[in-house]
């Protein structure tokens, strides 16, 4: 996604399936809305620029977890249903649907340098 305020999907949208590869947010404050993304086996990559701000308002399902990458902003909406692990390697994940945002007993890796900004 490269914009501005641009969405992806809308309320009642359908399932989008990552099988390979990743989302890249390039730009903006952007949005996807998804009844559900599916991350098909893989670990789900989300690559959120420098200054840029993903606002995920999706259930997000998979058993491989999910890289949150790049200096941007990630925001999770809506309580999550994936499980394994959750990676932090750059920039700042907002776990914005109350307790247990993602699954309860999952590891979440902060892979920063500095750790903590």
């Amino acid at each position: 996604m490269s914009g501005n305020n641009l969405t992806l999907g809308g309320l009642g949208s359908g399932v989008l399936t990552l099988t390979t590869g990743a989302v890249l947010v390039n730009g903006g404050n952007n949005t996807i809305q998804l009844t559900s993304l599916a991350m098909g086996g893989n670990t789900g990559i989300f690559q959120v620029a420098a200054g840029s701000t993903l606002n995920f308002q999706s259930l997000m399902t998979g058993s491989n977890g999910f890289v949150k990458a790049l200096g941007g902003t990630m925001i999770l909406g809506l309580k999550q249903s994936y499980s394994s692990t959750t990676n932090l390697d750059e920039g700042t994940l907002v776990l914005n649907a109350g307790i247990n945002t993602i699954l309860q007993n999952q590891t979440m890796n902060v892979n920063q340098v500095p750790p903590w900004t």
